[in-house]
């Protein structure tokens, strides 16, 4: 995973947008969600579960719903919810620190 990682970051380096957003969850813990854009995709970068992992936009009829393997995160605005989809967890809402 880490060797696709860096060779999919080399690859959008030159047209992709960077941007960090720090989130304060509703059970207390610190979320960092870094994402990478360009004009044809958008992914996520976050530590659901201690590791980070590469999350994945997927269609969604509002925001954007990212996945990777069991993990969803879906942001709207200022606010993402957190869900791992084997445990059937319920969604753990999320608000963007301000800046």
């Amino acid at each position: 995973v880490t060797f696709l990682f860096f060779l999919l970051i080399q690859i959008l380096l030159f047209s992709a947008l960077f941007r960090e957003v720090d989130h304060t969850c509703a059970d207390g813990r610190d979320l960092s969600v870094r994402y990478i854009t360009d004009a044809q995709q958008s992914l996520a970068l976050l530590s659901p579960d201690g590791s980070e992992r590469l999350f994945v936009a997927v269609l969604t009829g509002s925001g954007v719903r990212y996945v990777s393997g069991e993990w969803e995160w879906w942001n709207k605005g200022n606010e993402g919810t957190l869900t791992n989809l084997r445990t059937r967890m319920a969604p753990l809402p999320c608000e963007a620190n301000e800046d």
